[in-house]
């Protein structure tokens, strides 16, 4: 196989599809910049769930309630997470999709699954797949070439013989 210097991973040059519609909606492949965008929302989203479920508690007092864990807290816990987690799944993905937040909440024909379509389909089109491929390869490619240093055990390597 002939090495292309547009492709130097050798990642699969598949014809995938530029845009897609689900359900009424076109999703598009993203450009970098948006791209880098969305990956800044998807990286606060952790704090977003974690300040919706524990609201105004820090870090320690988290940790603390989860130590001990009653019904009560679990119940409450449980109830805040399903009133804020799909609102930030929403968001997440309209950010994801380019398209009005409001243009998914009130689409009837979207849905639950139309919604995990759209996902599907961003991570199609935006070929997901192929770059955390390339981005595994790219690690052992790094890690091959940058071996760690041996570990100083304090001897010269010899071990005297009796």
């Amino acid at each position: 196989m002939r090495s292309n210097p547009l492709n130097p991973l050798g990642t699969p040059e598949l014809s995938l599809p530029e845009e897609r519609n689900v359900r009424g909606i076109t999703v598009r492949r993203m450009p970098l910049g948006a791209f880098l965008r969305a990956i800044s929302a998807l990286d606060e989203l952790p704090g977003q769930v974690i300040e919706a479920c524990f609201p105004g508690q820090s870090a320690a007092a988290i940790a603390a309630a989860l130590k001990q864990p009653g019904d009560a807290l679990l119940k409450q816990v449980l109830a805040r997470a399903l009133r804020t987690v799909p609102a930030l799944i929403v968001r997440l993905t309209a950010t994801l999709c380019e398209i009005e937040e409001h243009a998914l909440l009130d689409d009837p024909a979207l849905g639950l699954e139309g919604l995990v379509e759209l996902l599907s389909a961003w991570l199609e089109v935006n070929r997901m797949g192929d770059f955390l491929r390339a981005a595994r390869s790219l690690i052992r490619q790094f890690q091959a070439a940058n071996p760690p240093p041996d570990r100083d055990t304090g001897s010269s390597g010899s071990s005297p013989r009796d």
